[in-house]
């Protein structure tokens, strides 16, 4: 109902790649973004996933030495679910939701 909050909740899967998803470069992910508008095309919500690595590059002047800080990236056949809450607009003649998917390298 207008105004009130969708519960949303997303499959998604590294169906076919045979290795992690995204893999390759450490700095390469994937981004899942949320977002509703309302009639006039404001962004009443917007929530964004990110799937890969995050790093410590280290620093050669200290000695710190480079570590992996975080790896949320997908098996092969491994399947996930994102379930989030979303506000709807008031109005919701003309409203939007759109749900897309990217991967920056």
């Amino acid at each position: 109902m207008a105004g009130e909050t969708a519960h949303l909740v997303i499959d998604y899967e590294n169906a076919r790649a045979r290795h992690w998803l995204p893999t390759a470069d450490p700095e390469r992910f994937m981004m899942i973004d949320v977002s509703v508008r309302d009639a006039s095309d404001q962004v009443v919500f917007n929530e964004r996933l990110k799937i890969g690595q995050r790093w410590d590059w280290g620093d050669a002047e200290s000695g710190r030495v480079a570590k992996r800080m975080q790896d949320n990236r997908l098996e092969p056949l491994e399947q996930r679910t994102w379930s989030l809450d979303a506000p709807l607009p008031c109005e919701l003649g003309g409203a939007r939701l759109t749900v897309t998917a990217l991967t920056f390298a």
